[in-house]
């Protein structure tokens, strides 16, 4: 059964999955099982719209502080990157 713990780094609250060894965090292992093989060390996985079932596996720190400046700069402009992905809404 997940675990909810809190990140020491940050405030967010993220559930962990204890594999008979340690404490894991769920995001990482359905990434990794999306991936089919386990996640490089220094790859983060990125809550897309703060959606946990939807994830992004950024190669790393950088690139995943990039998508967060990104996400930052579009609200300003009042979109968000879903929209800006999915296209204009025509009805």
């Amino acid at each position: 059964m997940p675990k909810e713990t809190r990140d020491r780094r940050r405030s967010a609250v993220y559930l962990r999955v204890w594999d008979g060894e340690r404490l894991l965090y769920v995001h990482r292992v359905e990434a990794e099982k999306a991936l089919g093989r386990p996640l490089p060390e220094e790859a983060v996985v990125h809550h897309y719209y703060g959606n946990p079932s939807t994830l992004v596996i950024c190669p790393g720190e950088a690139y995943h502080s990039l998508l967060h400046a990104r996400e930052r700069e579009l609200a300003l402009k009042g979109k968000t990157l879903k929209e800006i992905l999915n296209g204009p809404n025509i009805s």
